[in-house]
């Protein structure tokens, strides 16, 4: 999970809602973030890239986004004191859309990895700018709460013309848990499918150890190089139990900084050749 303090830079254009640990309202403010190009990805930490990709896969030649889009309708009307903060989200960003573009009905986009543009993301912290300041308020998740990624960013891009419907490889793993058969079905689909991008969404995997092993097991077998932008002590460390996950693992003796590049053998790579990373 996310958290940013007062220590970050000018990424919220208001300090006084900090630190804020809602990574709802973090990602309305991450194209803020220093140095980040006009077209950048944005990754959750269970999205995975199965095989090597190019940016015509996420952009097209005149700079739109490659828009990816499940076949699941966006829930209507304001958020409900019962629904889910993820769902009063997407209903606020909806009814925002409905508000700047007309009413129509739009579906969800993919949970997946997600191309992006600052110039729409500051467009709609313009647009959307009363909005926006209440959703910042809530330092946790809340019914205020916007979804950008998944949704507004999506359709608005859509909308203004800045944005075009594609498809890709993608596969949704929703339930890595303590369920192993479960798990084993999921990662067997991944290795026949052998998709372009994956996501393995955690539900309670921490209430079966042995789920761990198998997940790591699979990893290894997928990513069996480390790649020069991992951290040594998360691969390393965490595995040997030398330091804990969350400490401040930027004084652990063995995260070491790899300069050199590392061969990453994709998915795809099945004949044993590394693909670079």
């Amino acid at each position: 999970k996310w958290c940013i303090s007062k220590f970050s830079g000018g990424i919220f254009t208001d300090v006084s809602f900090l630190p804020s640990f809602n990574s709802t309202v973090i990602e309305l403010y991450m194209d803020r973030i220093p140095g980040l190009s006009e077209w950048f990805l944005a990754l959750n930490d269970d999205f995975f890239f199965g095989a090597p990709v190019e940016p015509s896969d996420f952009f097209t030649e005149d700079g739109c986004v490659r828009v990816h889009l499940t076949d699941e309708p966006c829930p209507s009307g304001e958020p409900l004191e019962t629904d889910p903060a993820w769902v009063a989200g997407l209903k606020n960003a909806n009814v925002l859309l409905n508000q700047r573009f007309g009413k129509e009905q739009r579906f969800i986009g993919t949970h997946n990895v997600r191309p992006m543009r600052r110039s729409i993301c500051e467009a709609c912290r313009q647009d959307f700018a009363e909005a926006y300041q209440e959703a910042t308020a809530h330092r946790f998740r809340s019914h205020s709460d916007i979804m950008l990624p998944l949704f507004l960013h999506v359709h608005y891009a859509l909308s203004a013309g800045e944005g075009e419907l594609a498809t890709m490889d993608e596969y949704f793993a929703n339930g890595i848990g303590p369920d192993l058969g479960r798990n084993e079905q999921h990662f067997a689909e991944i290795r026949r499918r052998r998709p372009v991008l994956f996501c393995l969404n955690d539900q309670g995997m921490y209430k079966e150890p042995e789920a761990s092993v198998q997940l790591q097991t699979f990893l290894e077998e997928c990513f069996p190089h480390t790649s020069p932008f991992e951290r040594v002590c998360f691969v390393d460390c965490l595995r040997r139990k030398i330091c804990h996950p969350f400490s401040r693992m930027v004084n652990c003796p063995e995260n070491t900084s790899r300069k050199e590049s590392i061969p990453l053998r994709g998915l795809r790579s099945g004949s044993g050749e590394s693909a670079s990373s």
